[in-house]
């Protein structure tokens, strides 16, 4: 059976073998490049505090890419597939540039994506490598997207802390009506559309006003039940936490995305699409290989792709 591969035309066992040799050569490149920049890093802050960096002989500089848009933003999240005979996290992560719509919103200009299994502080540097790529402060303003995981925020404070953080709006929608529903009863109608109207209210009360009259509600109510005391216990816990990433009147006003839609977009199309078909299994080395041409594909780099797979 033929297959092509960036542009030749090969059986599938030696398209199989290709891709077996190109991922890992993409991997050491991404690799090289987060040490480069944190040379750069290091080289940086120590002519800023006036010392010689000696340990290491000097990297050449990153490449980087023009800036174009309004504003750069960083986003990361997680799916799953199946590796190594279980079922694994797969981390998935972008960088992307906007443009204004007609009506003064954000809307996706330009983006690249990265993904593989990893843990989440080399998440963390390979987001910050790509940022640096994007030359993330020469734009007037980064915005870190995500939803209310705590290692996301802990990434984003470690790698992009002068980054304007929001929590995905529709993330906090869920917490919004998981709360209703130990609060209403669901197998009764009026108990149900009392707490559907009650979730609209404050949704609408998000958006309008952000997270602080939801937050008086959430301290007025107490429970009639062990339950739903320690559902109001952890609204309480989640939206306080998250309260400083849930200015969603400001955001909106400055055309803003307040929803994680472009990530959630990445781990269907660069994961799911590939990865989770149907009775799909994979072993964690050639699981990482597809994802690395993946992503290299859809990052519109098939020219390299194709040298490589030349070389191969």
């Amino acid at each position: 059976m033929l297959l092509e591969l960036c542009g030749l035309s090969l059986q599938e066992s030696s398209a199989e073998a290709i891709l077996r040799e190109v991922g890992p050569r993409i991997r050491a490149e991404e690799a090289q490049r987060t040490v480069q920049m944190q040379a750069e890093l290091e080289q940086a802050m120590a002519k800023r505090l006036m010392v010689e960096v000696t340990s290491e002989p000097a990297l050449p500089p990153l490449s980087v890419r023009g800036v174009e848009g309004k504003r750069l933003y960083a986003s990361v999240d997680a799916t799953t597939a199946h590796l190594d005979g279980d079922w694994h996290n797969v981390q998935a992560g972008m960088v992307f540039t906007v443009e204004s719509d007609v009506e003064g919103r954000d809307r996706l200009l330009q983006r690249e994506y990265l993904s593989g299994r990893m843990n989440m502080e080399t998440l963390g540097w390979r987001m910050r490598t790509l940022a640096y790529r994007w030359q993330g402060p020469s734009y007037g303003e980064v915005v870190f997207l995500g939803d209310g995981a705590p290692c996301n925020w802990n990434l984003a404070a470690t790698h992009f802390p002068d980054a304007l953080c929001i929590l995905d709006f529709y993330h906090a929608s869920e917490h919004v009506w998981e709360l209703s529903r130990a609060l209403y009863r669901q197998e009764d109608a009026v108990q149900k559309a009392l707490g559907d109207r009650w979730v609209r209210s404050r949704l609408d009360s998000l958006k309008k006003e952000g997270p602080k009259p939801l937050l008086r509600a959430l301290k007025r109510r107490t429970g009639k039940t062990k339950p739903q005391q320690e559902a109001i216990r952890k609204a309480l816990g989640y939206f306080t936490t998250n309260g400083k990433r849930m200015d969603y009147p400001a955001h909106l006003k400055a055309g803003r995305m307040i929803g994680s839609g472009p990530i959630e977009a990445a781990c269907k199309v660069v994961v799911g699409q590939r990865l989770k078909q149907a009775g799909m299994r994979w072993t964690d080395t050639g699981a990482d290989a597809v994802l690395a041409v993946r992503t290299t594909l859809l990052n519109g780099n098939s020219q390299r792709l194709t040298e490589l797979a030349r070389a191969a």
